[in-house]
């Protein structure tokens, strides 16, 4: 056997084990959200968690921005 043979043989060793990793690491991100996938799949659109939270709320006026001023505070 020579050189260029064990070189071979290990790099297609570390491919496979790459492989195999990257398979794994994608199988089990998959899995817990598998039923979420299969639900957006079939048209089950949902919201996003805390939108409300994210939104921006105008003032009474209309106005964006306004600090509350708490007593001795300017």
């Amino acid at each position: 056997m020579s050189v260029a043979q064990l070189v071979h043989g290990i790099g297609v060793v570390l491919l496979v084990a790459a492989c195999a990793t990257a398979n794994g690491v994608m199988v089990a991100s998959l899995i817990p959200q598998w039923s979420r996938i299969v639900r957006l799949a079939l048209g089950e659109i949902e919201p996003e968690a805390g939108m409300s939270d994210r939104i921006s709320h105008h003032a009474k006026d209309g106005g964006r921005g306004q600090h509350l001023q708490t007593e001795g505070h300017s």
